[in-house]
């Protein structure tokens, strides 16, 4: 038979197991212990609804409008930055950094686990397209698809804005695929 001598880890799992179990009191008067994905023992009210928004991911991502010399300055770079702000509170979406670049929108917000890129993205070019329509008529009548954003997105897991370089060449290909540069 085999046997192991016991390790400082076995001691600091006794103790953090000892710890947890002094834990606060749930309304119904008993303790409710869950293992958590970080490794250690978290409380957990069996009353509280588990919320599949109390766990988020982040995302990068860049959009460029549809036409070149629809270029995002003035009002409409106004615009465009309330649009996505005012989207990431209405969705429940935390925005960490915006950038709004005459040629191209760039972001970095955190989601639900249960918000896909696709989803997201839809609701984005959605609602952003719609206020762009509706406050620049100019716009309107140039673009009868009704969606600002050219075909294609760049959507990336991560807490940190892309490269310029990543950026540059997101848009190189996007506008290639346009037809504005030959190969």
């Amino acid at each position: 038979m085999f046997s192991r001598k016991p390790n400082n880890t076995d001691t600091e799992l006794e103790d953090r197991s000892a710890t947890s179990a002094k834990s606060r009191p749930t309304k119904s008067g008993t303790n409710n212990r869950s293992f958590s994905a970080s490794g250690g023992w978290e409380l957990s009210d069996q009353n509280d609804p588990i919320s599949p928004n109390s766990y988020m991911i982040s995302y990068a991502g860049v959009l460029v409008p549809r036409f070149k010399d629809h270029l995002l300055i003035g009002d409409l770079s106004h615009m465009v930055d309330g649009g996505m702000r005012n989207a990431c509170i209405s969705y429940g979406w935390v925005l960490r950094f915006i950038q709004v670049d005459p040629q191209y929108l760039h972001w970095v917000m955190s989601v639900s686990i249960s918000d896909y890129p696709a989803k997201f993205m839809k609701l984005l070019r959605r609602y952003t397209s719609d206020k762009i329509m509706e406050d620049f008529p100019r716009i309107r009548s140039k673009n009868p698809s009704g969606d600002f954003w050219a075909p294609g997105y760049f959507v990336g897991p991560g807490e940190y804005p892309f490269p310029q370089h990543v950026i540059d060449v997101f848009i190189t290909q996007v506008r290639r695929q346009q037809g504005y540069y030959s190969e």
